[in-house]
């Protein structure tokens, strides 16, 4: 066989076609992948394959704009090849709101999804382009997405407290808030949460003061407020600042049902500070109160703690 045997127009032609079949074959494997899923055309560029749907029908569970997410993500080329085998293995949170740099593409992908749905993006062209790299031609280049959404949230809306109904409801949050830290034994979170309620209502404004039932909100929250935080800073023996923010407020309790336990955090913190006397001293006021006799037990226990203290 000759030379131009070897280089005959249809040789040359066969030749390129087996790599036009190549690649072909190459650029299928990922489609070969997600051809099995149904298909849903996003934008030009942007092409969904829904692996699980979403069973939620909760409109605040669709991803959007403000939404935070929970999310697993499988980033692969048209080869299949997996790019990023350590992020996927791990579950990672994103704000949409946030300014965080995202794909274009990816963007557009999340805000097309639900929680628990699971499906492949195919990015290609302009929507592969990061804000800040937009000299970067991949109007060839196309990747997958295999994106997993295990969790959305929405931002609360900032609650108005230019009324007194509504800083009741804010009151009533930061209470509630703190009593489910303090049951989970989060006694720090619990004494911070009781204590923004505290410092919500040192910061009364003052045309509120005259609404109606205003004082008495302010003077029943702040009270339980106060009471509450001092139960948390006994649990992490803080007894000075326990002490130090329940005597103003003893005099203050008639009537209240909880002022038996102030009476019994505020004596068990001035035995922990050795202040025996003064503790034998709040011992003999609540002995007075008509529920004394139910709770005389507990109290003559630290009357004992108390004479034991002096007599060391």
């Amino acid at each position: 066989m000759n030379q131009s045997d070897w280089f005959s127009i249809e040789n040359d032609e066969d030749f390129l076609q087996q790599g036009v079949n190549q690649q072909k074959k190459v650029k299928s494997e990922m489609e070969n992948i997600v051809s099995k899923y149904e298909k849903v055309i996003l934008e030009e560029n942007l092409i969904k394959y829904i692996v699980i749907a979403s069973k939620n029908d909760d409109p605040s569970k669709k991803v959007n704009e403000k939404s935070r997410i929970k999310i697993k993500c499988e980033e692969k080329d048209e080869k299949a090849n997996l790019l990023n085998p350590t992020q996927y293995l791990n579950t990672f949170k994103i704000s949409l709101s946030s300014s965080i740099p995202l794909i274009k593409g990816f963007r557009l992908a999340l805000l097309s999804m639900k929680e628990g749905e699971k499906a492949w993006f195919k990015i290609s062209g302009d929507l592969l382009e990061k804000p800040d790299n937009i000299e970067n031609s991949l109007k060839d280049h196309v990747k997958y997405y295999l994106i997993h959404i295990e969790e959305v949230s929405q931002p609360q809306q900032q609650l108005d407290v230019t009324n007194v109904e509504n800083r009741l409801i804010q009151l009533e949050k930061f209470k509630e808030e703190g009593n489910k830290l303090f049951q989970n034994g989060d006694y720090i979170g619990a004494a911070s949460r009781y204590l923004r309620g505290i410092n919500f209502i040192e910061k009364w404004p003052k045309n509120l003061n005259k609404e109606k039932n205003s004082e008495k909100i302010k003077e029943d929250f702040y009270l339980v407020l106060v009471s509450n935080r001092a139960q948390a800073l006994l649990k992490l023996k803080d007894f000075q600042e326990c002490q130090k923010i329940l005597e103003p407020i003893m005099q203050r309790l008639e009537q209240r049902e909880y002022k038996i336990k102030c009476y019994y955090r505020l004596i068990s913190c001035l035995i922990n500070l050795e202040e025996y006397q003064k503790a034998l001293d709040y011992i003999n006021i609540i002995k007075e109160d008509s529920r004394y006799p139910q709770f005389e037990q507990i109290f003559k226990e630290l009357e004992d703690d108390c004479n034991q203290g002096q007599q060391k």
